[in-house]
């Protein structure tokens, strides 16, 4: 199972930023960054609370851990319940284009 950040991936998605834009900020390598957001290298505590502080989203609800299955053979995956809960989650922003 992968730990994944939706709400903040969601909140990379609503601002524009980008990945390397927000390693700058934590003053973190690029891959550094992507090993935290992929859930491989935790976040520290001050991390956390410069993205809440920069995004204006709570650290609870920001760095709130979903696990998510991975795809299977045949590339499907059922999500269940983390499918209902990020459904929600993008219902909060509904002009959220997905690719």
């Amino acid at each position: 199972m992968a730990v994944t950040f939706p709400i903040l991936r969601m909140a990379m998605e609503v601002t524009g930023l980008r990945g390397y834009e927000l390693a700058d900020v934590l003053k973190v390598d690029t891959a550094v960054f992507s090993r935290k957001i992929h859930g491989r290298v935790p976040f520290l505590p001050h991390e956390r609370a410069r993205l809440s502080e920069l995004l204006g989203i709570s650290e609870n609800l920001l760095f709130k851990e979903m696990f998510t299955p991975r795809a299977g053979r045949l590339g499907q995956i059922n999500p269940g319940p983390i499918g209902k809960a990020v459904e929600n989650a993008m219902a909060a922003f509904p002009n959220l284009e997905t690719r």
